[in-house]
């Protein structure tokens, strides 16, 4: 099985996807690198393991419509089998949390405005393409919800992937390999416990 982590920025993929190291017979859990949707259709992992990798910024389900390939790209997820696991936060923190990310310090209002506008652009196209094709989504993830229910999410998502956990999410990150991965990802990326500031 190949799985895609996909949903807008600061909506915790990073953290989902390495919350995939809980379960059983994963090939490949790409905690360090965003890939785009091709790199999961063309992997192939082992007979009856899984892989999981999440997406680039501009990938169906994660952003606006930039380049005009997301038809194609819901077409190529319903041909090739790719499960898509969506997650989606408050509005409002992932819009804080991104502005203190993207806006260069000393930016002038107006060009905070309209940074401000494109990222608001950006929350809001994922939701309707959520809304409008949740038919695509093999599950979704609601990231308060598994900040506070970190147990209870695991065992939907599970459920709707058909995965046997080894680990539970609430011990994240002990299960996680020290690997470096935290290095590369850098400091906003540490490996914090569920339920930390995020």
């Amino acid at each position: 099985m190949r799985i895609f982590i996909v949903g807008c920025a600061k909506t915790g993929t990073w953290l989902l996807t390495r919350l995939f190291y809980a379960f059983e017979d994963f090939a490949l859990v790409d905690s360090v690198q965003e890939r785009p949707l091709g790199q999961i259709i063309d992997y192939q992992p082992p007979r009856g393991k899984h892989a999981v990798m999440k997406r680039t910024w501009a990938e169906v389900f994660s952003c606006y419509d930039a380049y005009g390939k997301h038809g194609a790209q819901r077409e190529a997820v319903r041909e090739h089998g790719i499960k898509l696991v969506y997650t989606y936060r408050n509005k409002d923190d992932v819009m804080a949390s991104m502005l203190k990310a993207i806006v260069p310090q000393g930016a002038t209002p107006q060009e905070r405005a309209l940074i401000e506008e494109a990222l608001s652009a950006r929350y809001d196209a994922c939701g309707v393409q959520a809304a409008e094709h949740a038919d695509l989504l093999a599950v979704q993830v609601d990231f308060a919800r598994l900040l506070s229910e970190p147990d209870v999410v695991q065992k939907e998502v599970a459920e709707a992937l058909g995965l046997q956990s080894k680990h539970k999410w609430s011990d994240y990150p002990d299960f996680v390999p020290s690997d470096g991965h935290e290095k590369a990802l850098g400091a906003n990326y540490s490996l914090r416990r569920l339920g930390a500031s995020y």
